[in-house]
């Protein structure tokens, strides 16, 4: 199958290549993995505007867990298509297939575990939208979720409403997100754009170098959010606001500045400013006012990887896999 080479069930993986990987090539690892990924984005928003069922991958060896997701399907308004498996072996079989739109795959797995089959299918190219879930965790297994740029971490036991959740934050990230960039600034503008493109929804960005010009954008289209810096020469950023607001009265505006100043953001979000945002913001910034201000519920991926509370434990058998011990080796807590 693509000439991978698989672990047995027990004893040594055979992915010798994964078990050397030394930090330079985790890290170009990583960054091809993005590439990858908003390749992924791209064509599942065009599979959204064309109204294909979404194709669902669970993977858990769980009877229970399995009947939650189809229930949970079920209850979905969203035209979806489910596979199911009980083992990493036939999980990575579908990821590589090439068509699974979001995949819920538990961690412990006969055969292969769900990390294992989560990294070979990146390796390959899958950039499938990924939560992990699990009985047991520790912030080393969420770190490594990270890297394997998982979405979200649901720990046992979870609720239909947890699984909807996923659901509906796949769709807003997946489809198409129309933003305006409003910086007198050309640098802050690129700056601003690279970190767009970073984000992990589909933004299809437009610059304006001043507010008549911004203007004129949503006089022109619609736009789903607006990054509007607070400081600009001749409109200023809050009468831009005002305007913007009354062009396109549904505008999400997220403000940007570079100063932290409470009058003048208390002042912002009196006039319908739905975020703030302080220079110099990144990816994951982003990702977290753009959650918040479509009123998306926050993966808590991040929060957990942070936490100490889970002690490390639960790591178990995850630990001694060979693989799993060189990538926790590059893991900062």
């Amino acid at each position: 199958m693509h000439g991978i080479q698989f672990p047995s069930r027990h004893g040594r993986p055979a992915i010798s290549e994964l078990e050397t990987m030394t930090p330079e090539r985790l890290k170009r690892f990583q960054q091809l993995m993005v590439a990858q990924l908003s390749v992924s984005r791209n064509r599942e928003a065009g599979s959204l505007s064309m109204g294909r069922a979404l194709h669902v991958l669970v993977a858990d060896d769980e009877d229970l867990i399995r009947d939650l997701f189809c229930e949970a399907l079920r209850e979905s308004q969203l035209p979806l298509r489910l596979s199911t498996t009980d083992n990493g072996r036939d999980c990575l079989t579908l990821l590589n297939g090439g068509n699974v739109d979001i995949a819920f795959i538990d961690v412990h797995m006969p055969e292969l575990s769900g990390m294992e089959a989560i990294w070979v299918a990146r390796r390959q190219g899958i950039g499938t939208f990924i939560t992990l879930i699990s009985g047991t965790a520790s912030p080393e297994v969420f770190k490594l979720a990270q890297k394997l740029n998982a979405y979200e971490f649901l720990l046992k036991p979870f609720a239909v409403d947890d699984v909807l959740a996923i659901l509906n934050n796949y769709t807003r990230i997946a489809a198409p997100m129309k933003v305006l960039i409003v910086d007198d600034s050309c640098a802050t503008r690129s700056v601003a754009l690279k970190v767009m493109q970073q984000s992990m929804f589909s933004c299809e960005t437009v610059e304006a170098g001043d507010a008549a010009a911004a203007f004129e954008h949503c006089r022109q289209k619609p736009f789903d959010t607006v990054l509007l810096d607070c400081n600009m020469p001749q409109i200023d950023g809050l009468t831009a606001l005002r305007q913007l607001r009354a062009i396109q009265p549904g505008l999400k505006v997220i403000m940007i500045s570079a100063e932290r100043n409470a009058d003048k953001e208390r002042e912002a979000r009196e006039a319908g400013a739905h975020g703030f945002l302080y220079k110099p913001f990144y990816a994951e910034n982003v990702d977290r006012m753009l959650h918040a201000v479509h009123r998306l519920r926050l993966p808590t991926l991040d929060a957990r990887a942070r936490a100490s509370r889970f002690g490390n434990k639960s790591v178990g058998q995850l630990r001694d896999r060979p693989f799993i011990a060189d990538a926790l080796s590059q893991v900062v807590l």
